[in-house]
């Protein structure tokens, strides 16, 4: 590990160390508050495994990356190794879990599970938990609390169930931004090559048409004019089909609600998005998702 024993979460000041019970299991190993502790602001920390934080009360302001996290309860937020993470404002009584792996081990399993000999990384963001990983959880804290004859066998055999589950459930789920546009583009699209890499990278923050132009050297009427006859489509109209292809991928690959998927991809609400997605379909968010089944069982999320 880079820094520290133990990772930014497991806090060490006073006499909440002694507030965490620790299970290891081989690769795998499970943290858990035993109490509410108090996280202090400005904590920030990386290390070089795995790790996966399961808010068991509902933690605001935390960050991985430059990606700001709002965790809700028995949801599930991936942390490779390697990223900055923690908090932004003092968290009074936070519980969770966290299950650390590591990275050696994890890299292997994803490339035999994958096939993916490039990305090791897990998307970042806040998930609904599956119900098989709850249960595998559940079982493997139960049976580290006994001593039976086989106990430590079962558990490291159990870890190695969760880690693959983490992967089946949560690696391939990264709303990777979906090129609408030409692999070969044309001398007329090249000098927006730019902008378009832009706005794929960038697609759920708020973008003004001027921020485009701005981009593109351009002022603004020109820039309208001359990417539309180009490109085939206005800048903004461009920006909504990039939000809808990313907002497509969510509905397939990920639990996330509409509401979630809307705020993620953009969009200024839920209603815009459904109307949008609805035109360009002929589907409701929740038709596609249907008709686009990902094939493994569904959690309910809750919409905010």
């Amino acid at each position: 590990m880079k820094r520290k024993t133990f990772p930014l979460l497991i806090l060490k000041r006073g006499n909440q160390f002694n507030s965490f019970k620790q299970i290891r299991c081989g690769a795998v190993q499970i943290v858990m508050t035993s109490r509410p502790v108090e996280i202090e602001p400005g904590h920030q920390d990386e290390h070089d495994f795995f790790e996966f934080l399961i808010p068991m009360s509902h933690l605001t302001s935390f960050f991985v990356g430059s990606q700001q996290i709002d965790c809700h309860i028995r949801e599930l937020v991936p942390i490779n190794p390697g990223m900055k993470h923690g908090f932004h404002k003092r968290q009074k009584a936070a519980s969770y879990i966290l299950i650390l792996i590591d990275q050696r081990k994890m890299d292997s399993l994803i490339r035999e599970v994958t096939a993916n000999t490039f990305s090791c990384r897990f998307p970042i963001g806040s998930y609904a938990i599956h119900t098989d990983i709850q249960l595998l959880l559940s079982r493997l804290i139960t049976e580290s609390r006994e001593s039976e004859c086989g106990s430590d066998l079962l558990t490291r055999c159990l870890a190695d169930e969760l880690a693959l589950l983490l992967i089946r459930h949560y690696h391939d789920v990264e709303p990777v931004p979906r090129r609408i546009i030409p692999k070969s583009l044309t001398e007329g699209q090249a000098r927006f090559q730019h902008v378009i890499d832009y706005l794929q990278e960038n697609f759920g923050q708020k973008i003004a048409i001027e921020d485009m132009a701005e981009l593109a050297d351009m002022n603004y009427h020109y820039f309208v004019r001359v990417f539309k006859a180009a490109m085939g489509y206005s800048p903004y109209q461009y920006l909504l089909m990039i939000r809808c292809e990313n907002a497509k991928i969510m509905l397939t690959c990920t639990e996330m609600t509409a509401s979630q998927i809307a705020k993620a991809c953009g969009f200024a609400s839920a209603s815009r998005f459904s109307m949008f997605f609805a035109k360009e379909t002929g589907l409701t968010p929740i038709q596609y998702r249907r008709q686009q089944d990902a094939g493994w069982p569904m959690v309910e999320a809750h919409e905010k």
